[in-house]
């Protein structure tokens, strides 16, 4: 398509996938309904509006007669394009919609039945923006590669995971703006996983979110799982529950591992209203009388210009500081203090968050990230080696040659092998179309990392998921082979 075009009313078929070119404007007015032949796709290089209503929404999906997940490839928005969505329903779809590297509002919507409703890769704070839509029996609600969704009062019953983040991140509110999403059924409700960031709520005088609502149900495996260097910041959430914290509920309510954080604490203790008013702690207070932020121009100064930032703040306020100018979008002063606080805190874990913030504030300047890694942490030591399974991506087609020149270090850590398992296989799925490669790089992350909890997401976005080997909390029954031949080239551990 490469003139622009119009849908005013009816029903349209295709056999076929249709591309929006680069300057074309595909425009679909309310009640128009969109059928597409099974594998088949809308692809945007240019701008598509959707202009549903609420009593007349746009509806897409399969042409199958007795359709599933995954039967049709959905809405795919490829590099540098626009989409403008109002009032659509989304049934039966791979991916309902993905923004790759694109600007996407999504409102009033709805996504049924989908592998992913919503999924996001290498696009920044404020270029996908989802308000209240409705996800329901999804596999993932909303998915997070590498992205940076915002999610307001959207709605999630009876999906896989509501949001699952690899390697990326999601913010549930932010700014002066509570999440007001909700939360029933989910099998697990968020899961963060390889240095990822979900912002639910407060933490700071500024970015407030909060306000969410997850509503108490037996089905429910946990709410909040933060895995391999992540971290989850969710104050001020109503938990289902008045005492989330007491051991009965905790335990399975947030689950992290060693080198991750879950932060819920405040926590609200009954259904909130829009009109909350939030109270902070008295930590809170001193912490927000020394960082006055602003939005201008002036870059965290006070009313007298001068700069807030203190360097004998302690870690964590240093962290928060630069959270804040990330999200306010100042970058450069925000890659800055960054690299600061990761040379002189290599050894920390919070610095795996520095990383997280650093690539945000660097969307646009991936040539300097590279050369600080290159100049700076380039090494053996696991930091450096997750620094470079984590900016990967950043190489193109080159990634796998990185990762795999990871894979052989003997050195490698076991939750970086995992990682860069992990890696490869995204890449094969997502950048790559290679669904054989990635299943077979798959395959040996089963093997090796058999009680991972990446693996029924990932066999999840591999049409794996029917596999009887896999347990109901994502590990695997699967037995080691006598012999097996591995795709990298490091050392075989299964072979005697």
């Amino acid at each position: 398509m490469n003139i622009n075009t119009t849908l005013t009313e009816g029903k349209w078929y295709f056999d076929n996938s249709i591309t929006v070119n680069s300057g074309a404007v595909l425009t679909i007015n309310a009640g128009v309904e969109i059928i597409f032949k099974e594998g088949c796709s809308l692809i945007v290089n240019g701008t598509v509006n959707i202009l549903g209503a609420s009593q007349n929404p746009v509806v897409f999906t399969c042409s199958k007669s007795n359709p599933n997940r995954g039967d049709w490839e959905g809405i795919n928005l490829n590099f540098g394009s626009t989409a403008n969505i109002n009032y659509i329903n989304v049934n039966y779809a791979e991916n309902g919609i993905l923004c790759d590297d694109a600007e996407c509002t999504v409102n009033n919507s709805v996504f049924n039945d989908c592998i992913s409703g919503i999924a996001t890769c290498n696009t920044a704070i404020d270029e996908v923006q989802i308000n209240n839509c409705t996800f329901n029996r999804n596999e993932f609600g909303v998915m997070s590669g590498g992205g940076n969704p915002i999610i307001f009062n959207s709605s999630f019953f009876d999906n896989g995971n509501a949001l699952f983040c690899w390697s990326g991140n999601a913010y549930l509110g932010i700014g002066e703006d509570y999440g007001n999403n909700y939360f029933l059924g989910n099998y697990e409700t968020i899961l963060a996983y390889d240095l990822s960031y979900v912002f639910l709520g407060r933490n700071t005088c500024t970015m407030q979110g909060g306000n969410n609502v997850f509503a108490n149900d037996p089905n429910v495996s946990s709410h909040l799982q933060s895995l391999n260097y992540s971290t989850i910041l969710a104050e001020n959430n109503y938990w289902g529950v008045p005492s989330p914290d007491l051991p009965n509920y905790a335990n399975w309510f947030f689950i992290s591992d060693a080198t991750s954080s879950i932060d819920y604490i405040p926590y609200l203790t009954s259904a909130p209203s829009k009109s909350l008013n939030l109270v902070g702690s008295p930590e809170e207070t001193i912490y927000n009388s020394n960082m006055k932020l602003s939005t201008g121009n002036s870059e965290f100064q006070d009313e007298k210009g001068i700069d807030n930032y203190n360097p004998e703040w302690p870690l964590d306020w240093k962290l928060m500081y630069c959270r804040n100018l990330v999200s306010i979008k100042k970058y450069p002063k925000a890659k800055n203090l960054l690299k600061q606080i990761i040379r002189e805190n290599i050894d920390s874990n919070q610095c795996y968050f520095a990383l997280n913030l650093l690539k945000q504030s660097s969307f646009d300047d991936n040539e300097g990230l590279l050369n600080f890694y290159n100049n700076s942490l380039n090494g053996n030591s696991k930091f450096a080696q997750t620094a470079a399974i984590y900016l990967s991506d950043l190489k193109g087609q080159n990634t796998p040659d990185v990762v795999n020149n990871i894979l052989a270090n003997p050195n490698i850590t076991n939750n970086n092998k995992e990682f860069a398992l992990s890696a490869l296989t995204i890449y094969y799925f997502y950048k790559g179309k290679n669904i054989p490669k990635a299943r077979e790089i798959f395959c040996e992350l089963m093997l090796e990392f058999p009680k991972s909890k990446i693996l029924k997401p990932l066999s999840t976005l591999l049409r794996l998921n029917n596999d009887k080997s896999f347990n109901k909390d994502g590990s695997s029954n699967i037995t080691n082979p006598l012999e097996y031949k591995l795709y990298s080239n490091y050392p075989n551990p299964f072979n005697r």
